[in-house]
Parts: structure tokens; C-alpha cells; sequence
């Protein structure tokens, strides 16, 4: 495996850590989550939105970790890992410019973490799988 997988490894193990934590931080300190996030509106933890976001993210998580192992197994796969970040920072970023345009500014974190790390996915993935003749 050379370096570039290794750095895919890496990176995606790190969205696996990322996903981990967020869920987390909602299951046992929701509170804290919001206060981080938006500021403390208490409007923020009401209802069941948090609980979904984290389950979805666990989830998420499940699905990164073969290509997390092994990117050279399923490269299909490993590149729907990377694609899948970048799909969930577009769909954040329409959502914050459209209907969630009132919300706190700690929500782009969200959209900038994913499409950074399923863009940084991606580019390791394509200089470190071969080439298809």
C-alpha cells in the first residue's frame, strides 16, 4: 500500500473519529453540543433532531470503516466514501443558504469539515489507486 492509501486510511479513520465524537457529544452532553454549535439557543435541543442526526452519523460511521481498512479492496466503494462527504457538504450548504439561512454560524462548520475531508478523501484515493488501462 503506498503512502497515498495510507493517507486515505488515515483521513477516513479520522471522519470515523469525527462521526464518533459527534454522536457522542448529542447522545451524553446535548447541551454542551448546542451551547458549541448555536450559541445556547435552547430552541436548538428540542425535539428529536439531534438524537436523528447523531444515530444517521453512527451509521455513517459503519459504512466508512471497510474502505477505512482496506481502500484497495472495493475502490467503488472507497471513492462512495469520499463522494459521501462531499454529497453531505453540498446538501448542508443549500440548506444553510436556504431555509436554515437563520441559523448560527457554528452550523458551517459542518458543511466545511465534511467537504474538506471527502475532497482531501478523494484526491488520496485518485493519485493512489492504479490507473485503469
Amino acid at each position: 500500500m503506498n503512502g497515498y492509501l495510507k493517507g486515505y486510511r488515515l483521513f477516513a479513520w479520522i471522519g470515523i473519529l469525527e462521526n464518533l465524537s459527534f454522536a457522542a457529544s448529542a447522545f451524553c452532553y446535548p447541551a454542551l453540543l448546542i451551547q458549541q454549535v448555536a450559541g445556547g439557543r435552547a430552541e436548538m435541543i428540542q425535539g428529536p433532531w439531534l438524537f436523528n442526526t447523531a444515530m444517521l452519523l453512527l451509521l455513517g460511521a459503519a459504512f466508512y470503516l471497510p474502505a477505512a481498512q482496506d481502500p484497495t479492496r472495493d475502490p467503488l466503494y472507497s471513492r462512495l466514501t469520499g463522494w459521501a462527504r462531499v454529497f453531505a457538504s453540498v446538501s448542508w450548504i443549500v440548506y444553510l443558504l436556504t431555509a436554515g439561512a437563520g441559523l448560527p454560524s457554528g452550523f458551517w462548520t459542518f458543511p466545511l469539515a465534511d467537504g474538506l475531508l471527502g475532497i482531501v478523501l478523494l484526491a488520496l484515493l485518485r493519485l493512489g489507486l492504479p490507473r485503469r488501462v
